[in-house]
C-alpha cells in the first residue's frame, strides 16, 4: 500500500508542473471569421505575472492548427524548459497566410 501511495504521489507532483496546451478559437477581422489556435503555456512553476516569449509555429501545406503538436509531442516540455508560450495557428491547407 506504501508503494502505491508513493507511486501516485510521484504521479500528482509530475503533473503539477506540466505545460498546458489548449486549442482556442480567435476571431480574424480581416478574414471575417474564426480561426483555430493551438496554445501551449508554460506550466505553473514559472511566475504568474511574468512576461512570456511568444513563439508562432506556422504548419506546411496540406497541414493544420494542430500538426506540430501532433508531431512533435516535446513541444509541451520546451515551453517549460525555455519559459515560452507557443502558438500554432489554423492557415488552412493552402491559404500561404496571405488571406
Amino acid at each position: 500500500m506504501k508503494a502505491i501511495s508513493t507511486l501516485l504521489l510521484i504521479c500528482l507532483a509530475t503533473n503539477l508542473f506540466a505545460a498546458k496546451v489548449d486549442t482556442i478559437e480567435v476571431y480574424s477581422t480581416s478574414m471575417d471569421k474564426m480561426i483555430k489556435n493551438v496554445v501551449i503555456t508554460p506550466s505553473k512553476q514559472h511566475k504568474k505575472k511574468q512576461q512570456y516569449p511568444l513563439l508562432f509555429l506556422l504548419h506546411g501545406a496540406g497541414g493544420d492548427y494542430s500538426v506540430w503538436i501532433k508531431s512533435i509531442p516535446a513541444l509541451t516540455k520546451y515551453a517549460d524548459q525555455y519559459g515560452v508560450i507557443i502558438v500554432c495557428p489554423d492557415g488552412k491547407s493552402t491559404s500561404w497566410y496571405f488571406d
